[in-house]
């Protein structure tokens, strides 16, 4: 399987987000009828603001439900951007 890695759109997407870098967190949220991982930001005082519900159960992996939530909350905008600019350094010390 072959990956193209298109940094300028990664930057491009990350930095349009980058509000959104507070949403680190992934959690398993259960309520009275389904329990479903969640991604967001849970404030200093334990308040949970989610963003995005990670539910895998209709592909029969539902186990990696809260798994996949964890990779999307570290693979936040201001990590993405890190990331972009080790990449950028390390691409400008070759040249």
């Amino acid at each position: 399987m072959g990956v193209t890695l298109n940094i300028k759109k990664l930057k491009s997407l990350a930095q349009d987000v980058i509000g959104w870098s507070c949403n680190n967190s992934a959690w398993l949220y259960t309520s009275e009828d389904d329990s479903a991982a969640v991604v967001g930001h849970i404030s200093e005082d334990g308040i949970t603001y989610p963003v995005a519900v990670i539910d895998c159960d209709q592909y029969y992996q539902g186990q990696d439900s809260l798994k996949l939530a964890r990779f999307y909350a570290e693979a936040n905008p201001a990590i993405i951007l890190a990331l972009i600019e080790k990449i950028e350094a390390l691409q400008k010390a070759e040249d």
